[in-house]
């Protein structure tokens, strides 16, 4: 477990989370853009063979952002490699950005030369935008809870 975050799993030093997937590919592959924050909120925009088309807005579960974070931070991801020269392929390649503890990383890779632990991410990730609720009601239900969370009121079953 993380020492810095003294055992509470809701508190995670990742405030946010995005993915793209950028052009690039020949055939099939989706290009899309996922933001999501340590509230829930979902910034969403889908270009080609994407889940949705257009901007969209919706929320992500609370807790899979948690754990998704936990798996980033414990787990090596932090410290995998940069791409270095894998543009070779036309499968895509995948970016995940990062803010931790304030600061943002880069992470960014084709998708025929991805390192395991990247790809599994980039999965996880993709799942937690695929089980996403969508609508701007959903967006703005998880910009007003998140001051209960951070006091922890939320988890204690407090109504807001």
């Amino acid at each position: 477990m993380n020492p810095r975050r003294n055992g509470d799993l809701t508190n995670t030093r990742i405030t946010e989370i995005r993915i793209e997937t950028p052009p690039g590919c020949m055939g099939e592959c989706d290009w899309h853009t996922a933001r999501m924050l340590q509230s829930g909120a979902l910034e969403y925009c889908g270009r080609r063979n994407a889940v949705k088309d257009g901007d969209c807005k919706g929320s992500v579960n609370l807790y899979t952002f948690d754990m998704i974070a936990n798996v980033i931070l414990e787990s090596g991801f932090l410290d995998v490699p940069p791409s270095g020269n894998d543009y070779a392929s036309t499968m895509g390649r995948y970016s995940i950005d990062l803010v931790i503890d304030g600061q943002q990383r880069n992470f960014q890779h084709d998708a025929a030369f991805t390192p395991p632990l990247f790809w599994a991410v980039v999965r996880l990730v993709e799942m937690m935008v695929g089980n996403a609720k969508w609508g701007e009601d959903h967006y703005n239900e998880a910009v007003a809870t998140y001051p209960s969370r951070l006091d922890g009121s939320y988890y204690r079953g407090a109504k807001r």
